[in-house]
C-alpha cells in the first residue's frame, strides 16, 4: 500500500517545476543572535480540526464504550475536536553583550496547560545564552533537549499536525507516579509532557570545515520537563551531533545533506507491583537520523530506540477512569519500567508551487519488544498539503491511514480484536505567526 501511495505522490509531483527550500541548525534557532537592542517579541497561533469515525471497542470488558485511539487529545472526550491548541508569546533580546535571553509563554488546549486549571498560561522555555565563545557556547535555564529533528524543529517548520509514533511515544515524555498496577485508579500523569524540554545546562556549538558544517551539544538536566521539582535521583545526560554537507547558502537559507545521532539516560522512580513500591529505574532514549534539503526535495529519516520506561496505554484501549461494564476495573495508564521499543519513520515532501508543498510520511513502531505477548506494532501513513500563502500563514491538511496490530498474538485474541476498531485519522491545522 505504502509504495503504491509513493509511486503515486512522485508521479503527480514530477509534473511541477522545482522551487527551493531551506535546511538550518536547530541548536542554534535562538539565543545565539549577534547584535541585538531593545526587546523583541513574536506570538503564534494555531488552531486544529481532527476527527476520526468515533469507532467504539468492539469487544472486552468495555464493549460499546469509546476506544481511547479513536478520540482526540487532549480532553479525549470526543471523536471530532476543533481546539485553540497553541497560543504562544515569547521575548528574547540581549542582557548584555553576547548573553542572549528567551522566555517563551504557551496557553490554549494542550497537553501543558490543560494540566492544572489553576495554570492556563505556562512557561515552556525560560533560558540565557552566553555566547562569547562561539564554537562553545553556554544555555542554561529551561530549554529544548538536543534530540532528533521531530522534537527540534519550531512548530512553524513542520509540515505534519501529529508527530509519527516513536517520537510521540518513546520521546515526548509523560511522567507517571505508578506503573498502573491498581485496579481502582486511572493513574493519570503527574505532571504536564514534557513538549522535549529539560531544565539544565547546555554546552554547545558549530563550526565549519570546507563544505561541511558540524554541531555539537552536551547537557544535564533534570530529567523532569517542564517542572521545577525533581522526584528523579539522578540527573539526565545528553549528547548531540550532526554533521551537514553544504551545498549553498548559510544560516535560515542553507541547503545541505546532513546525518545526526543523539542520546538521553537519566533515571525514573516510580510505585510499581501489587504493593506499589517506589523503585529507580533506567530511562535511555537514542537515535541516529538524516536530512536532505535541496531545490524542489526535502527528505527526513530517523530511526529511534527506547529502553526503559515504556508507556503502553489503558486497559483495553478505555478511557482512563472509565469503568468496566461489570463495574469491577477502573482502566487506568500502564508504563512498563524495564521493557524495550525501537521505531522509524521516512518523510517526503516537495514543494508543488511558491504557496504549496505536497508531503508524505510512513512511521512505524515496536513497542514493548522484550516479551512477544506485551508487544504492539503501529503503522501509520500521512498524506498532507502544506498550503503557506505568506510567511507568517500556513494551512496544514493531514489525512492518516493507521494500523495496529499484536503479531505474536492469534489474530482472534482479543487484542487484535480490539485494534480492530482504530481508524484513520483526518487532522486540519491553521497557523499564524505574529
Amino acid at each position: 500500500m505504502l509504495t503504491r501511495q509513493l509511486s503515486i505522490l512522485i508521479i503527480i509531483i514530477s509534473l511541477f517545476t522545482t522551487f527551493p527550500v531551506f535546511a538550518v541548525n536547530w541548536l542554534m534557532v535562538q539565543g545565539t543572535e549577534k547584535k541585538m537592542k531593545g526587546v523583541k517579541a513574536s506570538g503564534l497561533m494555531t488552531i486544529d480540526y481532527q476527527r476520526t469515525k468515533g469507532s467504539p471497542l468492539p469487544v472486552g470488558l468495555f464493549k460499546t464504550q469509546p476506544a481511547i485511539f479513536n478520540q482526540i487529545s487532549p480532553d479525549l472526550e470526543d471523536n471530532e475536536s476543533i481546539t485553540a491548541r497553541r497560543l504562544q508569546l515569547n521575548f528574547r533580546g540581549w542582557l548584555m553583550p553576547k548573553t542572549n535571553f528567551f522566555i517563551n509563554f504557551l496557553g490554549g488546549e494542550n497537553g501543558v496547560t490543560d494540566f492544572d486549571e489553576g495554570q492556563r498560561i505556562r512557561p515552556i522555555d525560560a533560558s540565557i545564552t552566553f555566547n562569547h565563545f562561539p564554537k562553545a557556547r553556554l544555555r542554561a535555564g529551561m530549554f529544548k533537549q538536543p534530540i532528533g529533528e521531530e522534537g527540534l524543529k519550531p512548530i512553524f517548520r513542520r509540515h505534519y499536525v501529529n508527530f509519527s509514533d516513536a517520537t510521540k511515544q518513546l520521546v515526548l515524555e509523560r511522567f507517571f507516579e505508578q506503573d498502573g498496577t491498581p485496579k481502582h485508579i486511572p493513574n493519570h500523569s503527574a505532571v504536564p509532557v514534557s513538549l522535549f524540554r529539560d531544565i539544565g545546562l547546555q554546552l554547545f556549538g558549530h563550526f565549519r570545515k570546507h563544505q561541511w558544517e558540524h554541531a555539537y551539544a552536551v547537557m544535564v538536566g533534570q530529567g523532569y520537563g517542564l517542572t521545577l521539582n525533581d522526584h528523579n535521583d539522578e540527573l539526565d545526560g545528553y549528547i548531540y551531533w550532526s554533521s551537514e554537507k553544504v551545498f549553498s547558502g548559510k544560516g535560515p537559507k542553507q541547503q545541505g545533506f546532513k546525518f545526526f545521532g543523539w542520546y538521553q539516560q537519566g533515571k525514573r522512580n516510580i510505585k510499581v507491583g501489587q504493593q506499589q513500591q517506589l523503585g529507580s529505574f533506567d530511562r535511555k532514549r537514542y537515535g541516529i537520523g538524516t536530512s536532505y534539503l535541496k531545490q524542489k526535495w526535502r527528505l527526513n529519516a530517523e530511526y529511534i530506540w527506547a529502553d526503559g520506561m515504556i508507556n503502553i496505554g489503558t486497559d483495553q484501549s478505555a478511557l482512563s477512569d472509565a469503568w468496566s461494564n461489570n463495574h469491577k476495573i477502573m482502566a487506568s495508564f500502564h508504563t512498563f519500567p524495564e521493557e524495550k521499543a525501537h521505531g522509524w519513520h521516512i518523510d517526503l515532501g516537495y514543494q508543488l508551487y511558491p504557496f504549496l508543498s505536497a508531503n508524505i510520511r510512513y512511521d512505524y513502531l515496536d513497542r514493548a519488544t522484550v516479551e512477544a505477548k506485551n508487544t504492539r506494532t503501529f503503522e501509520t501513513t500521512t498524506l498532507g498539503l502544506t498550503y503557506q500563502p505568506n510567511k507568517m500563514t500556513r494551512l496544514l491538511i493531514n489525512y492518516e491511514f493507521r494500523k495496529r496490530h499484536a503479531d505474536y498474538l492469534p489474530e482472534s485474541h482479543l487484542v487484535n480484536q480490539i485494534l480492530t476498531a482504530l481508524d484513520d485519522r483526518i487532522a486540519i491545522q491553521f497557523e499564524r505567526r505574529y
